[in-house]
């Protein structure tokens, strides 16, 4: 048959597979993981080991209970070890067809959900991974895998602070995907570079970078990545000396506003508290206050946000009383909201930027 065909059962087995990344990129977690499983279930029949590999890898994404995705919703989630185990099946299993596809896939995945955990323990271990992923990739011409593994390498790099190879592998990322034409993943390759300027301290290199990538974003209009880099460089800014706190609250405050377009809250959330905080540091107060009542109405609407909305509450109650120092209000911010999306998010920013003392104030 045409592998163009719509009515090509592979055809729409591929569609199902690419829409199960895009719904768990999007936070759709169940969803995903139910066209992955649709996905995983027809490869299986058909023998296609290296397609199936790829629908395992966002099945068990979905499914870790402590990962970058799984742990957001609430759904029945994995441990880590039981996660681990499942991968190296697979990969046993691909290893003794001698499919080197679907073995350089699992190899990626068992590297991708170690680097997406809070603590990533087996970092020897998924650096070996990571190469042994990228060699293979290498050998069979796979173009697009092999700048996902050179992707990965700089987030396995970033825990080894290793600057000088992040800078390496996200440059080689960049190329390989110019070769197949994906520009949302060398705009992904940029904000890698920025991760390894920010292990140099050099945290101005790390913003001109991230805005590089952020017009990538923005040409290809990807909003979901264009928030994620514009509240990224307002923490970054934030840093900086000069004009750049009232660029920072500009960028933050501008995430917000299109985070507010998205019909799930969890993009508004996120940069909210990136926003507050860099309306205060500047001391814009009336500002902070009108974006934090806008969302306050938002949120009082979503019963799922109870613990938002009431922090906020006692935030514009702070605001609007006796206390005067800007500063005092964000380490109010920082104190009240342990246990919120918003706060372990700016948390885990500062501790992948390097900023361990910041991260430990946001964590007590």
């Amino acid at each position: 048959m045409d592998p163009e065909d719509p009515e090509d059962p592979d055809a729409e087995a591929r569609q199902i597979l690419t829409s199960a990344e895009e719904l768990l990129v999007l936070g759709k977690i169940q969803k995903a993981l139910e066209q992955a499983q649709i996905a995983r279930d027809y490869y299986l029949e058909s023998g296609d080991l290296a397609r199936e590999a790829e629908a395992f890898r966002i099945e068990v994404l979905a499914k870790q209970d402590d990962g970058e995705y799984g742990a957001v919703t609430g759904e029945a989630t994995v441990k880590a070890p039981d996660i681990d185990l499942l991968c190296e099946i697979e990969l046993a299993r691909a290893q003794a067809a001698e499919n080197m596809k679907a073995e350089g896939v699992l190899l990626y995945t068992l590297v991708e959900v170690n680097v997406t955990r809070p603590i990533h323990k087996m970092r020897q271990t998924s650096k070996y991974w990571c190469e042994e992923a990228q060699r293979i990739f290498h050998e069979l011409n796979e173009t697009f895998w092999e700048g996902r593994a050179a992707l990965m390498m700089v987030n396995v790099l970033h825990k080894f602070q290793q600057p000088q190879l992040m800078h390496k592998f996200a440059k080689e990322a960049y190329e390989l995907f110019g070769k197949v034409g994906d520009l949302k993943r060398q705009g992904m390759s940029l904000h890698a570079t920025s991760l390894a300027y920010l292990n140099e301290q050099n945290t101005a290199a790390a913003v001109e970078t991230g805005v590089k990538a952020l017009a990538i974003y923005r040409d290809i209009g990807d909003r979901r990545l264009e928030i994620a880099e514009l509240k990224t460089i307002a923490i970054w800014r934030m840093t900086l000396e000069g004009k750049q706190g009232k660029i920072a609250a500009r960028e933050a405050v501008e995430a917000v506003e299109l985070a507010r377009k998205f019909p799930e809250p969890n993009q508004e959330t996120v940069t909210l508290h990136v926003a507050l905080q860099a309306l205060l540091n500047i001391g814009d107060r009336k500002q902070a206050k009108e974006i934090a009542q806008v969302s306050l109405k938002r949120f009082e609407k979503d019963p799922r946000l109870n613990l938002e909305a009431t922090t906020l509450k006692v935030f514009l109650s702070q605001l609007q009383g006796e206390t005067s120092n800007e500063m005092d209000l964000v380490e109010g911010i920082k104190s009240r909201k342990q246990k919120m999306h918003m706060l372990i998010d700016l948390a885990r920013s500062h501790v992948n930027h390097g900023k361990i003392r910041e991260a430990e104030g946001c964590a007590r």
